[in-house]
């Protein structure tokens, strides 16, 4: 229930949610649901602890995004950044930045 005192409290529009070798992706689904029930901002979610090339078996970001739309029925964006790409939070919440030059992403 913790999820859904952040959303009602805090309003988030994005969150960085959990997805790992372990968790499965209705988990995170469920999250989203929670911290949208009292929350019409939450826009965007980011998978963290995800690697770039999921090792078989683990949970994908694609899992991820389909079992949000089957439990939380919502429009949130699941945003896919790849390797060495940043995203600027606070006021430019959603703006994606290209990559750094040089950078192969790191593990």
């Amino acid at each position: 229930m913790d999820m859904k005192l952040w959303g009602s409290a805090f309003k988030p529009n994005m969150a960085i949610l959990p997805l790992n070798s372990s968790r499965d992706p209705l988990d995170v689904a469920q999250m989203v649901r929670l911290l949208s029930m009292d929350n019409p901002y939450l826009e965007y979610v980011i998978a963290h602890h995800q690697r770039a090339v999921p090792g078989g078996g683990h949970a994908t970001i694609a899992q991820m995004e389909a079992a949000i739309r089957s439990l939380a029925d919502s429009p949130v964006t699941v945003l896919r950044l790849k390797p060495g790409q940043t995203i600027a939070l606070g006021e430019y919440a959603g703006v994606l930045q290209p990559p750094r030059e040089g950078s192969d992403g790191g593990e």
